[in-house]
């Protein structure tokens, strides 16, 4: 892996994932969860693809709201795009 590959893995992490998460389900609890998504991915830098990725491994319904998800989804749904992330990056070298 070259240096850049490695500097971006270390600045996007699952629980800066899951901060985001949790700080825009509180202020925009009736937002739908993909809208959600593809401002987290753009604002950390994060694929499209590896949170498509995630989103259909933990079988969710991305039309729902986001206020409606529990504390553990969004935790498990941050660790299943950080490590999609991960593994697209490293595909990638």
């Amino acid at each position: 892996m070259n240096r850049a590959i490695v500097r971006r893995i270390k600045s996007v992490d699952a629980a800066s994932l899951l901060d985001e998460l949790s700080r825009r389900q509180y202020l925009f609890p009736r937002k739908p969860l993909v809208d959600v998504l593809t401002e987290v991915a753009a604002v950390s830098g994060l694929t499209l693809t590896s949170v498509r990725s995630a989103t259909n491994r933990f079988e969710l319904d991305t039309t729902r709201s986001i206020g409606r998800l529990k504390r553990v989804e969004l935790e498990y749904l941050s660790r299943l795009i950080h490590r999609a992330y991960r593994q697209e990056l490293s595909s990638v070298c």
